[in-house]
């Protein structure tokens, strides 16, 4: 790559975003990933999967899920 190129960029625009899990947390995304018997889901797969789960919700539902979360983690 020369200097003055840019990177590449991601044809569907995802953007690549660091944070920190607990093992145990990290361990039950892989073991979710493998739930599926006709494919393989990545980690991201069960991270957007689970933010579409997460809006499902109404606002009560999702404070005091978080609330809980907050609490045990």
């Amino acid at each position: 790559m020369h200097k003055n190129d840019a990177p590449p960029h991601s044809p569907a625009g995802f953007k690549r975003i660091t944070f920190s899990l607990s093992d145990q947390i990290s361990a039950e995304i892989d073991r979710l990933s493998l739930v599926p018997r006709e494919f393989r889901a990545s980690r991201s797969d069960v991270v957007r999967a689970g933010i579409a789960a997460l809006s499902a919700m109404t606002d009560e539902q999702l404070i005091e899920l978080l609330d809980k979360a907050r609490r045990t983690c």
